[in-house]
Parts: C-alpha cells; sequence; structure tokens
C-alpha cells in the first residue's frame, strides 16, 4: 500500500479506467457489502493507481444494474467528425498563419 504522502504529491488528473478496472470496481463493490469507499481502496491496491472516487464507483455499478454492462453510456448529441485530410489541406492554404500559429 503507498504512504498516504503519495496522494498528496501525485498530481490528480482525470483518467478513464479500463474495461478491466470497472468490471473489477463493480465486483468489489458488491463483495464489500455495496461499500463505495471500501471498493475503492480494493480497486487502488489492486490496479495500483489512485483511487476512485465512491461516486464513480456508485454510478459504474448503478450503469451496470441498468444495461447490464460496465461500457460507458452512447452520448446523445452530434458526433464530432475529423476532417478529411484534404479538407485540412484546403483549409492549410487559404489561411496559413492561422495555421502556424495553432501549431505553436
Amino acid at each position: 500500500m503507498r504512504p498516504l504522502l503519495y496522494y498528496k504529491i501525485v498530481p490528480k488528473m482525470a483518467r478513464r479506467q479500463t474495461k478491466e478496472q470497472r468490471v473489477a470496481a463493480v465486483k468489489h463493490y458488491c463483495q464489500s457489502g455495496e461499500n463505495g469507499v471500501e471498493a475503492s481502496r480494493i480497486l487502488a491496491n489492486h490496479f495500483d493507481i489512485l483511487p476512485p472516487q465512491r461516486r464513480n464507483i456508485t454510478c459504474l455499478v448503478k450503469n451496470f444494474e441498468e444495461t447490464g454492462s460496465v461500457a460507458d453510456i452512447k452520448r446523445l448529441g452530434r458526433p464530432y467528425t475529423a476532417a478529411k485530410e484534404s479538407e485540412l489541406a484546403l483549409a492549410r492554404h487559404r489561411s496559413p498563419q492561422n495555421h502556424l500559429n495553432a501549431l505553436q
């Protein structure tokens, strides 16, 4: 187990859990008597990661109970589409200065 000081030094960053971590989170939540804090501790020790918040684990379990899956829920709205390379080249040709500014 990591010392408590380690968690204060390492910056907290938003990160996605892998599928394996999500499955383990649901499993540990159920095994610990539906205790999100305990499941978070077990998950952090098992995968050697910063402990996820209790709220994240309970939302994941709720999603699992509703859908039967630990995958992300499909988002609503228009999806972001990447521009084609030809469109990007045309945009760079039209405005080379803006393109250079974006690269810096």
